[in-house]
């Protein structure tokens, strides 16, 4: 395998896409990267895509690319998109989860994001993984 493998994937803004990022992902994965990286991957990058579908607000459609990049030992992923940008800074939080299986789900995405090194900037999102 060379230093750098460098794949790209352009989603439209449609929930349904996720399907196809995600089987994008667990093939690209397949070859070098044990299964628990490409599952947590493949987390961090459909939350980051359904965000931007979700809250993109953009009448029609636009697009979000995203970039898969072996570098040495690292995973670098890259987010684009068209959408209107997001600033998480002046959302209100969300209101506290109702059940134990909803607190779960957000502690487990938020924590395992966190200990990937997810970065979220506006409209992009790297994750890296050393």
């Amino acid at each position: 395998m060379s230093t750098s493998d460098v794949s790209r994937l352009v989603l439209r803004n449609q929930l349904a896409e996720l399907r196809r990022l995600a089987a994008w992902i667990e093939r690209w994965t397949q070859e070098g990267v044990p299964a628990n990286v490409s599952f947590a991957l493949q987390l961090c990058l459909e939350e980051a895509v359904a965000n931007v579908i979700m809250y993109g607000q953009i009448d029609g459609e636009f697009k979000i690319a995203i970039e898969l990049e072996r570098l040495g030992g690292a995973l670098i992923a890259r987010i684009e998109d068209d959408g209107q940008p997001f600033d998480p800074t002046r959302v209100a939080p969300h209101p506290l989860p109702s059940t134990l299986k909803e607190a779960r789900l957000v502690i487990l995405a938020s924590t395992l994001c966190a200990a990937l090194r997810a970065e979220w900037i506006m409209n992009d999102v790297m994750v890296a993984i050393a």
